[in-house]
């Protein structure tokens, strides 16, 4: 769905633990390897009378799912239910199923 972005074609997301074959470059600190475990932050202003929710997850699920698509599986759970753990679950199973049908497992959080 989703083109996704790869250290060397190879790793797709940024770590701060691991991946040590990206993060050995002689003479350069740790916010300057291939891979650094400082973050990238942004901040958004909020609109309470327009916003419903955030979601915060990781590539795997938004290699999955576009942005509309997600907000409205979560919007149809918020129907039924302000169980927030279950919510995450059926997306963690709804992205983990398109995941198999497509390419194989992969890390997907919410």
């Amino acid at each position: 769905m989703f083109d996704v972005c790869r250290v060397n074609g190879s790793l797709a997301v940024s770590r701060a633990l691991g991946d040590f074959e990206y993060k050995n470059v002689e003479g350069k600190g740790p916010c300057e390897q291939l891979v650094s475990p400082e973050p990238e932050i942004s901040v958004e202003a909020r609109d309470p009378s327009h916003d419903e929710f955030m979601v915060l997850a990781c590539d795997g699920v938004w290699d999955v799912m576009s942005n509309e698509d997600l907000v409205e599986f979560i919007r149809s759970r918020l129907r039924i239910t302000n169980d927030l753990e279950s919510i995450c679950n059926q997306v963690i199973d709804t992205c983990l199923y398109k995941v198999c049908i497509r390419q194989g497992v992969d890390y997907i959080q919410v």
